[in-house]
């Protein structure tokens, strides 16, 4: 049986190390596999869709000793290396990869690396290293390749613990995802760069929504117009006392004409309604006291009202990393690669959008000069950024 854990996914250095082990009754025999993608596949956007993997993949035994390598490009071998491990001489053989296809993308359950290694009395064997979803051990008899052999084939499925389910990105098992994504086009491109790349303040939103202790589900959608009150807009999030689900619906046709940044500032306005409603809504009404008492002050526009008050900074800050993160090029070029960034009044006047229009306090309390300086920052480069986004 083999199990397969993430120990590490480290953004900044690119590589991702799973610890595998193999148990076989009192017997345990463990690998580090390090996944380190090549420039060409980051810049493709192909984090998660290890089927077309390009860089190098490291094995480590369980002391962290390297043993053995080989390069992959679009998910085939490259380059075949051999080394020694335990006395033995092996090289990888083969790759290859277990799941389901959906809408045109080939989502990876699991990965097997068929090593196939030689020692004087032994002849050849090979052995699976595979995620922990499912496990399987291809046992070759003696012979050139196994060729002509028989195969005997052990397998077991292990399925991911209740509240758990399997990161397609990571290969492990994670918290259940409650987070129901039926986003299209530009707005799924965008969702998932916020998902993935966001700052500490998207992450903490969305992670109340996530695993086995979430009490609410949020389903978001794209639909081809929203209204409210009769009047088209760009989002809407709604929620029925009672439910466990708050939906949110995105316009297409808002979207699709506007500034990348824009839209994305749709997404994280829409979020905070989802999670000023599970706020409202929780069986825990000891947690976020500042924010009961921010709305509870408000007689009219409570929602727009305590957003504006507690979250402009942060929707600002949001939306700058969202740039620079994300939006790389738009932002290289804008910007002379950052030895001009843009003010920051650009990313506050588009975090008041939305807001201001409501009439909320906060906006209206600010000085003449201050709305003059968000006004003329975002017409200065509103326009200017892309609508576009990075595939």
């Amino acid at each position: 049986m083999i199990y397969t854990f993430g120990l590490s996914k480290n953004k900044g250095n690119n590589y991702m190390d799973m610890l595998t082990m193999k148990v076989n009754g009192s017997s345990v025999e463990a690998n580090i596999i390090r996944h380190e993608p090549n420039q060409e596949w980051l810049e493709k956007g192909n984090s998660g869709k290890f089927k077309n993997f390009s860089g190098t993949v490291n094995f480590y035994d369980d002391q962290g000793n390297f043993y053995l390598s080989t390069e992959l490009r679009d998910g085939e071998i490259e380059e075949k290396k051999t080394a020694s491990k335990a006395g033995k001489t092996c090289t990888i053989t083969n790759v290859q990869y277990f799941g389901l296809e959906q809408d045109g993308v080939f989502y990876v359950k699991s990965i097997r690396y068929t090593l196939s290694c030689r020692e004087q009395s032994t002849g050849v064997s090979s052995q699976d290293l595979n995620n922990g979803q499912q496990e399987t051990i291809d046992w070759l008899p003696a012979g050139e390749g196994g060729a002509g052999a028989s195969e005997m084939v052990v397998s077991e499925t292990i399925t991911c613990s209740e509240g758990y389910t399997l990161d397609e990105e990571t290969l492990t098992c994670v918290r259940d995802d409650q987070i129901i994504n039926n986003l299209t086009g530009k707005a799924e491109c965008l969702n998932d760069g916020l998902v993935k790349k966001g700052n500490d303040f998207i992450e903490n939103i969305l992670n109340k929504f996530e695993g086995e202790r979430s009490e609410f589900n949020i389903e978001i959608q794209s639909k081809n117009n929203v209204y409210y009150k009769g009047n088209e807009v760009n989002g809407l999030t709604r929620f029925t006392p009672g439910s466990k689900t708050i939906n949110i619906d995105i316009s297409t046709n808002k979207l699709s004409n506007a500034p990348a940044l824009s839209a994305v500032r749709t997404l994280i306005h829409e979020y905070i309604h989802a999670d000023m409603f599970r706020k409202l809504n929780t069986q825990n009404q000891q947690n976020d006291l500042d924010f009961k008492a921010t709305y509870e002050k408000y007689e009219t526009e409570n929602q727009h009202n305590t957003m504006a008050e507690l979250y402009v900074n942060s929707i600002r800050d949001a939306l700058k990393g969202f740039h620079e993160n994300v939006l790389v090029g738009d932002y290289n070029y804008l910007t002379n690669n950052g030895a001009n960034p843009l003010p920051d009044n650009f990313y506050e006047a588009l975090a008041w959008q939305g807001l201001k229009e409501h009439n909320v306090k906060a906006y209206t309390d600010l000085s003449n000069s201050k709305k003059t300086e968000l006004t003329n920052s975002l017409n200065e480069y509103y326009h200017s950024t892309t609508k576009n986004c990075p595939q």
